[in-house]
Order: C-alpha cells, then structure tokens, then sequence
C-alpha cells in the first residue's frame, strides 16, 4: 500500500521541488502542506488531486490517497482542536492561505468539530464567568450558519451572542458587525444601518488590552468589519468602492507586496471593489479589479464565490463584450485550480 507522504516526496524530488515551491505551485499554504507531509494533519481528496496535478505525477499522488484514506480527527497539530485552529486563523485577519470560516474547509475539520468546540466553550465560558468566551461561541455559530447561505440563523446567532457576550472585546465588535451583513444581506435597510451603528460604537469602545492583530483579534480600522459588503449588499455602490479602496490602501498597501503574494482577505476585497464599480456600470475597471484578485495571491473558497457573483454581473451587464469574456476566463482558469465545476457553481 503506498504511503501519501512517502508517493508525495518522491515526485518533489523527481521534479526538484520543495515544500515551498510545491505549496506556491499548488495555491496550498505551506505550513499546512508541512504538517500534511509530517503526518500532524490529515490529507484530503482535494489536497491529493492538486499536489497530483502540481507535480505531474500522473494520478500516483491521487491512487496514493485512495489506498489509504485518513481518518478524520478533531485535533490539528500539537494536539490543538482542528476547530480552534479554523476559528484563529479566520480571526487573523485573513493573513494565512487557508484562511476560510467554512469550516468544513480541506484540512481544518467540519462543522460538527466546530459546534462540538462552541458548546464545550460555551459550557466553559458560563462554569467560569467568562462571557467573552461565550461571544467566540457565538460567532463561530454565526458565521456556520452564513456560510450555509442561512443568513436569518447566522442574524440570529449574533444578537444572541451580543447579549450573552462581553463589550469591549473583539468577538463584540465581529459580532454586531456580522448582524450588519446579515441584515444586509436580508435587504433590511433599516436593520443594517442599525447595526453598523452598534458596530461602530462597539469598536470605539475596544479596550486598549484587544490586539489589533493575530488570532481573535480586531484592526481598529474607521469602519467595522463587513461594512463594505454591507454596503455593497444594499446597493450602495459608490460608499462601499470608497470604503473598499481606504481599506486596500490603509490594510494592505498593495504596493509594498510582489504580485501573488497578498493575503487571500486582499483578494476578496479586490473582489467587493470589483463588485461595487460593477454596479456603478465600471465594467473595465471591474473585470481588471476581479482579474488582480484571482492573481494577487492563493485562490480559496470564499475568494471564489464572490468571484462567481463578479462573472455573473460582468456577464448579465455586456454579454460577450471583451472584458465580460476576459474575466470569465480566468474564473474558468481559478475554479478549476481549486477543483470547482466551472463558472457559476460556487456554492
């Protein structure tokens, strides 16, 4: 029976390749592929066929996987729960390839790891009188139930865990802030102004102590988290392209980055001022904003479905016109390097 790692090494040695230069090829983080390759993290379907076809190795890195399937485990490396690492990367500020709060992304476990941690934290937060633990909870529920496209639970979860949680820490901020894009997304106006309200005086009110970076974490950017999405959702188009590019230059300064080396957060960015320049019948500087995304750094999951609604609103504004047929090409290009159907699946 061929081992993974052991068909995974031969092949970056056949081609010359290390660990770094095969996670660049991939669009797979390298710190991930390591514990993958030392055996700290299991190895996935997915991750085969893209290591498979980064290397030419012919289906062998594939067939590898396939005669020994891993077993699922709720523990990452060094013994920490796979649902914790999910929850403090998505809480870094999107610094990490993997970086996704789907949590049934490859590598970082399932939802049912990630309700598991949330109730036994949960549990933990009101044996010890500690309420901020209880807004984590809270918005590790939230941001499932976004993700599963049910964005009255994910609403829900969040107002819950504003008033069981703790003013003044970071889950607060992320939390009232993830009511605004829940409304937003509901179409409720009213609701989400409302809650960009409580957002923004959440996040005057942080406590110095709040990191400003790293995991569970909030930037004391000038706007809350998701304002421009929310913005965006609400069809005001122009205030969010305003929000999003201070956001670019102020978060990320793109220009002190080699080109495909940003921070998968930058690329769904790109993507929201694409979207928003879209709606104000930009098509050019939003097909080349989208085009920028898919190219600024590793392509994830979340980054593709907000590249999917780029297509479909480049494609439903000028059909068959040359920046339309443009970026759909390389959203072809993107969705089959991480395994997608094509153009328009993105769920």
């Amino acid at each position: 029976m061929a081992d993974f790692a052991e068909t995974v090494r031969h092949w970056m040695t056949r081609r010359g390749m290390s660990v770094r230069g095969l996670a660049r090829t991939a669009h797979y983080d390298q710190g991930l592929l390591s514990e993958v390759l030392n055996g700290h993290r299991p190895y996935s379907a997915y991750l085969a066929a893209r290591l498979d076809a980064a290397l030419g190795a012919g289906g062998e890195i594939e067939a590898a996987a396939r005669s020994a399937p891993p077993k699922p485990s709720l523990r990452g490396s060094r013994g920490t729960p796979r649902a914790v690492e999910a929850l403090q990367v998505a809480m870094s500020g999107g610094t990490d390839g993997a970086e996704t709060m789907d949590i049934a992304a490859d590598g970082l476990g399932d939802h049912a790891a990630a309700l598991v941690w949330c109730s036994d934290t949960e549990r933990r937060g009101r044996d010890g009188g500690c309420p901020e633990l209880l807004g984590w909870a809270a918005l590790t529920r939230s941001l499932i139930a976004w993700y599963q496209g049910d964005p009255v639970r994910s609403a829900q979860a969040a107002r819950k865990g504003q008033a069981d949680g703790q003013p003044g820490t970071a889950a607060h901020v992320r939390l009232a802030a993830q009511e605004m894009r829940c409304t937003a997304m509901l179409g409720d106006t009213a609701g989400m102004a409302d809650a960009r309200r409580r957002a923004a005086g959440a996040l005057s009110d942080l406590r110095p102590s709040v990191a400003a970076s790293g995991a569970y974490s909030i930037p004391r950017d000038q706007d809350p988290p998701y304002t421009a999405t929310s913005l965006l959702l609400t069809g005001k188009y122009r205030e969010a392209a305003v929000v999003t590019r201070r956001i670019i230059e102020t978060a990320y300064s793109p220009r002190s980055r080699a080109p495909g080396d940003q921070p998968t957060a930058y690329s769904r960015t790109l993507l929201i001022l694409a979207l928003a320049v879209a709606g104000l019948g930009e098509a050019d500087e939003a097909a080349a904003a989208g085009a920028e995304a898919l190219e600024a750094g590793p392509v994830v999951w979340p980054t593709m479905v907000l590249a999917g609604k780029l297509n479909d609103s480049l494609t439903r504004a000028s059909p068959g016109s040359a920046h339309a047929e443009g970026f759909r090409a390389r959203y072809t290009d993107a969705a089959g390097r991480l395994a997608l159907s094509g153009p328009g699946s993105g769920q």
